[in-house]
């Protein structure tokens, strides 16, 4: 087991907007910012995030927390709550990616009682970590 210190060292964060299109009939534009955080990121590239993401106006988003796996493509996959002028539907959204800084996205979400939907779109995403990634920003 790494010591607290140490095993910050390894960790890595990456953030950035989102932009991209929901297909359907209640489909647009979509935008949004994402976070994502892998705890040790040399040994194994498996890590957590959190985006939200705004349909058009404010009334409608998206509040995504998700396990993903990266290694030049990813998969990010979790419970997804969404709020569509004022009601509230749980779901679970699917993400694979691919990419390093800029990351072209497909979500196939599945919003409970409410139907699917489909998103391609594009994450520009910052490395910020230490242990020789990102920008040198320790988190330890």
């Amino acid at each position: 087991m790494l010591s607290g210190q140490a095993a910050a060292q390894n960790g890595i964060w990456s953030i950035g907007p989102k932009i991209g299109y929901t297909f359907g009939a209640e489909g647009g534009v979509t935008a949004g910012f994402e976070v994502s955080y892998f705890p040790n990121y040399d040994a194994l590239p498996i890590g957590y995030t959190c985006d939200i993401t705004v349909l058009g106006d404010p009334s409608r988003l998206s509040l995504h927390l998700g396990a993903e796996a990266y290694l030049i493509a990813g998969l990010d996959i979790g419970p997804t709550l969404f709020l569509d002028r004022g009601r509230f539907y749980p779901g679970v959204s699917i993400i694979p990616f691919v990419g390093v800084g800029l990351l072209p996205y497909y979500e196939f979400g599945v919003p409970f009682d409410h139907p699917p939907f489909e998103s391609v779109g594009g994450y520009l995403k910052f490395p910020i970590g230490s242990g020789g990634y990102g920008h040198g920003f320790s988190v330890g």
